[in-house]
């Protein structure tokens, strides 16, 4: 008994018709050898007509939703209205046929297009914001500048001689516009990269050294601070990367420069380190066959001084988040989101944890070799 003769001794309108979606059996010509009402009124066919009369289907799609295991939607005009119908499809071997569901998914088709325009469009506001605030951003910085260098010259006395309350209101003037200058740095930073508009160059660098370079510069303020920082490359063994040196550079300065400040006395501990394939897997990163342990390179640093609530830690990489303990406010937002983008641009992961009674740990990985993505 083959499928149509089924149909026919059963009771069809209980069996056939009462089926949720539209049901075909055509033959591999696509012609249409019975079809339920819901398929007849969804897409305006009749028995005997061939499918490809309604849409653009023929037997290589069939059997390409057949092989794939997959739904594939198609568009129907029906009048002024179009209507958008999934398919799905089945062969019967034994008898050289069909089975083809239609699924009506106009509704859900129209309301996803309509997301992806508004996300479109969306998406293009934020590119022109960023463009506009990357270009803008010396004029934006300029007064910036003119108030910090006047501040320090009049401090320094080359306008003369002041008195106590002056070098005290110009002190307070001087601090406040470099922290806007150091906000107004990452808003452009941030910007940049959003837009596209960072000049990347990959070459390759001694990642250790790299480090200890950015460091220098901060030996001092740690002396003042009684700031213990400590470098531990011993789990190294391939220190060379294939990175952008600058990019590397932002992402030691901005993650030093945030755990010096924050600190007021306590450690700075950072670990550099080849992570293991499990740790590389867990972090989701992606990486090509046959890589090694030593493909990858990892950059943990801990500040004793920080400890951050879990609502905290789970917004510290938001560019518009103000992360709160209950010691200080500390605005680090902007410059993690920086981080966080350069790293990713790099192929890379970066995160944060509370360790206890050590304080707060960030850790990243980049791959150390060129990969082909």
């Amino acid at each position: 008994m083959d499928f149509i003769s089924f149909f026919k001794k059963v009771n069809a309108s209980s069996v056939f018709d009462n089926i949720p979606d539209g049901l075909m059996v055509t033959d591999l010509n696509c012609k249409i050898l019975l079809a339920n009402n819901y398929a007849k009124e969804l897409m305006a066919i009749e028995n005997g007509q061939n499918l490809a009369e309604v849409l653009d289907v023929n037997l290589s799609i069939i059997e390409g939703l057949i092989e794939n295991k997959i739904q594939s939607v198609f568009k129907i005009n029906k009048g002024d209205v179009d209507v958008y119908v999934e398919l799905s499809a089945t062969k019967i071997e034994s008898e050289d046929k069909f089975v083809i569901t239609a699924r009506n998914v106009t509704q859900s088709h129209v309301f996803m297009k309509k997301m992806m325009v508004e996300t479109e469009s969306s998406k293009k506001v934020n590119r022109d914001k960023n463009s506009f605030i990357t270009k803008m951003g010396n004029d934006l910085k300029s007064p910036l500048h003119s108030i910090d260098g006047f501040s320090k010259a009049l401090l320094e006395g080359l306008g003369g001689e002041l008195n106590d309350k002056q070098k005290k209101y110009l002190s307070i003037i001087n601090k406040n516009s470099q922290e806007l200058l150091y906000i107004m740095d990452k808003i452009v930073e941030h910007s940049k990269l959003e837009a596209g508009l960072y000049n990347w160059d990959f070459t390759h660098v001694d990642s250790v050294n790299l480090l200890q370079q950015i460091l220098r510069p901060y030996e001092e303020v740690l002396q003042q601070k009684n700031i213990d920082l400590s470098v531990n490359s011993e789990g190294i063994e391939k220190r060379i990367c294939y990175v952008d040196e600058n990019a590397l550079k932002t992402i030691f300065n901005l993650l030093v420069d945030l755990a010096v400040k924050s600190g007021t006395s306590g450690r700075i501990d950072i670990q550099i380190a080849h992570p293991s394939l499990d740790e590389v897997a867990l972090r989701e990163i992606e990486c090509p066959e046959n890589v090694t342990e030593k493909s990858f390179v990892m950059f943990t640093i801990t500040d004793a001084d920080m400890d951050l609530s879990e609502s905290d830690l789970e917004n510290i990489f938001d560019p518009y988040y103000q992360a709160e303990n209950n010691k200080r406010k500390v605005t680090k937002s902007l410059s993690l989101a920086v981080v966080k983008t350069l790293i990713k641009c790099l192929h890379g992961k970066i995160w944060a944890e509370n360790i206890d009674s050590q304080g707060l740990k960030y850790s990243f990985i980049i791959p150390n070799e060129r990969f082909s993505y």
